[in-house]
This record gives C-alpha cells, sequence and structure tokens, in this order.
C-alpha cells in the first residue's frame, strides 16, 4: 500500500546510508525503522521506584 510521509532530510539521509551499507533498499531501512518504533511504542513504559534515605532524628524533648 502507498502512503505519502513527510520526512526530514536528515532522517532520509540516514535511511539512504543505512541501505547502502547494508546492501538493501531504502523502503526496507523505512519499514523496518517504522517496525521497530512501534513496537517500542508499545511496550508499556517502565517507572523508577522512588527512593529515599532514611535518616536517624532522635526524639525531640517534651
Amino acid at each position: 500500500m502507498r502512503t505519502t510521509l513527510t520526512r526530514d532530510d536528515d532522517v532520509i539521509d540516514k535511511a539512504k546510508a543505512v541501505a547502502a551499507k547494508r546492501c538493501t533498499s531504502f523502503r526496507a531501512v523505512i519499514n523496518e525503522a517504522l517496525r521497530i518504533g512501534l513496537a517500542e511504542a508499545e511496550k508499556p513504559a517502565i517507572s523508577q521506584r522512588y527512593r529515599t534515605e532514611p535518616h536517624a532524628m532522635g526524639l525531640r524533648p517534651g
């Protein structure tokens, strides 16, 4: 299926360089990059645990 996409020039240049290095087509590189990006977007975000350092404050008089 054909679809028109607007891409930045730097993205096109990098994709063409990868295609030449791998001896594959520009289309194959773009499709692979889209598949990887979409698969990564489907993964749930892993949040970091919030950690605090305990400090010995002692008891206050009174």
